[in-house]
């Protein structure tokens, strides 16, 4: 795997790319404007030009790009699917304009019939898809990746088969632009026993028989502070919760994740021991 972690763009492109090489990572991760809402900032394409040269000289990549919190695919509220559609596009296109490849989403949530969230879901990504290639449709192919969820305040795309509905329900139409983001966390307090002997390969096994193996693009690596099941999503440094280090070694040797990020969302004052760990693990 190629380890990294997620930074802010606090002090712009260009100084989020040296922090990434200063702290020794191989891949990072950001959200492209505030997490809590408002109009983007535009992108300063010299800016964006210092961070690519910065990167690719650190040998880290990719650069994945992290839709804000409040975004819901799921909703049934007409003005917040419409906002959601919205930012989305704008984050796909935004990507392409930084020379990122991936852009990170969850599903969101929603009370009542799962099945009707889903649907709700697949059919704004398919907006969305539309959407972007409609607003810059010179731009670099961008991948969106489904994101996990935890399952709890009626998250759905906690279960490997909501996500795997959601990808194909979408057809060939989606299957050059849609891949997956699988957070440790999330899978663990959603059920998925990633700490028991032989967990973490399970798990991978029924990723590949539902979704397959190569539309796995990044992984989040986080410990959990919640129990497995619990639906409890907070992350926990490396090895300091439930998880242990076990699943991180596991996915780590798994040869289909040989290039895939890697990406810390642990606290900032951790990152480099977390970084330290992860790094550990490849002997």
């Amino acid at each position: 795997m190629r380890f990294g972690a997620h930074l802010s763009i606090g002090r712009g492109w260009s100084a989020l790319a040296r922090t990434a090489r200063a702290e020794g990572m191989e891949s990072v991760q950001a959200f492209s404007r505030s997490p809590r809402g408002g109009k983007a900032k535009a992108i300063e394409p010299a800016d964006a030009a210092a961070m690519q040269r910065e990167l690719e000289e650190g040998g880290i990549r990719p650069l994945i790009i992290h839709v804000p919190y409040f975004v819901n695919l799921a909703t049934a509220n007409p003005q917040a699917r419409e906002y959601t559609v919205e930012t989305l596009a704008l984050d796909v296109v935004r990507a392409s304009e930084l020379g990122s490849p991936y852009v990170v989403t969850h599903l969101g949530s929603a009370p009542g019939d799962r099945g009707e969230a889903l649907n709700r879901a697949a059919s704004a990504i398919a907006l969305v898809l539309d959407a972007s290639a409609r607003t810059s449709p010179v731009s670099r192919p961008v991948i969106l990746l489904l994101e996990n969820s935890g399952g709890g305040g009626g998250d759905v795309g906690s279960r490997l088969e909501e996500l795997a509905y959601v990808l194909t329900s979408l057809g060939r139409g989606g299957a050059g632009r849609l891949g997956l983001c699988l957070d440790t966390c999330h899978a663990f307090v959603a059920g998925y026993d990633l700490a028991a002997e032989g967990g973490p390969e399970r798990f991978v096994d029924e990723v590949d028989r539902l979704i397959g193996l190569d539309r796995v693009k990044a992984f989040h690596l986080n410990d959990s502070q919640g129990r497995l099941g619990s639906s409890f999503d907070r992350h926990a440094a490396i090895g300091q919760g439930y998880l242990g280090t076990g699943v991180f070694a596991a996915l780590n040797a798994t040869p289909d994740f040989a290039e895939t990020p890697g990406i810390l969302e642990t606290p900032e004052e951790g990152r480099l021991a977390d970084l330290a760990a992860l790094k550990a693990l490849r002997g």
